[in-house]
């Protein structure tokens, strides 16, 4: 049996921009990463933020939130560009990413196969995004699969394909399909689903303890609001005017706003960069211009 005593591990996450939510998910959920994930073991946890706040314990690398809305597509790049100049790769038997309002709820031998990928309940194609990695060279070679590319949209400033990041996932998990595990999740059975402004540990305590844990916003958070879209439909989206952009919860869609007057902004979103949408902050009604 081989020993994972000798391991030494990373586990890099994102917390960027002026909306305190991401910094602040990462100091709640440090705690249970570093008990449940790091399970004693030699761990280093980075997190890539422009906040000047450090949190004890966890390496602070200083991140541009102009490369929003990159940052998501990025996370392998700004981890490579990481390593690459402080001489780290070697550093580490193992590299993990998670997402910064996800946290390990539950011990697991995450370091019993070579990768893993997470195939969470509400996306049944790829791997999720969320939470991935293993072995170092494995991880190197995820991140070799897309970062010129992801680079060259960056630099171009050209729209980002629609679920590019899954797609390479997607096309990392096919090339090494023998050296990936894929934890399949469930809502009911390895997922605890909370509000963000619960008690975290009487949750635990409440429902048991589960793999991950994933909160929803909870509601009359400042960084949630509801929008009527175009077909007279509710949807859930974060909107922030002082950095101009706004996040579908419900499509995963990012748009940046683009101020009229002081009432409408039109919105670019990623995925439907022709899509011509005004937004009606008054009554935060979408609608499309009439021509």
């Amino acid at each position: 049996m081989e020993d994972i005593s000798i391991y030494k591990i990373a586990l890099f996450t994102i917390a960027v921009g002026k909306d305190p939510i991401y910094f602040n998910s990462v100091r709640r959920y440090f705690p249970y990463n570093k008990m449940n994930f790091g399970q004693d073991l030699d761990l280093d946890y980075y997190v890539f933020t422009d906040r000047n706040e450090t949190i004890k314990e966890i390496v602070s690398i200083p991140c541009q939130t102009t490369l929003w809305p990159f940052t998501t597509l990025l996370k392998n790049n700004l981890i490579t560009d990481y390593l690459d100049a402080s001489g780290k790769w070697d550093t580490y038997s193992h590299i993990f990413f998670i997402d910064a309002d996800f946290a390990i709820g539950d011990r697991y031998n995450f370091f019993q196969h070579d990768f893993l990928l997470v195939k969470p309940y509400w996306n049944n194609r790829n791997g999720g995004g969320f939470f991935y990695g293993g072995r170092t060279e494995y991880f190197r070679e995820l991140c070799m699969l897309f970062y010129d590319e992801i680079r060259f949209i960056r630099e171009n400033k050209l729209s980002i394909p629609r679920d590019l990041d899954e797609f390479y996932l997607g096309l990392f998990r096919e090339q090494c399909s023998e050296h990936i595990y894929l934890i399949e999740m469930d809502q009911q059975t390895n997922t605890l689903i909370f509000y963000d402004n619960e008690d975290l540990d009487l949750t635990i305590q409440e429902k048991g303890k589960c793999l991950f844990m994933q909160p929803y916003k909870a509601e009359g958070r400042a960084n949630k609001t509801y929008v009527i879209d175009d077909q007279n439909e509710k949807q859930e989206c974060i909107i922030n005017f002082e950095e101009g952009y706004i996040f579908n919860n419900y499509t995963y869609d990012f748009g940046r706003l683009l101020k009229i007057d002081d009432s409408f902004y039109r919105i670019l979103w990623n995925k439907c960069p022709e899509v011509r949408e005004i937004l009606n902050i008054e009554t935060y009604k979408i609608s499309k211009p009439i021509i």
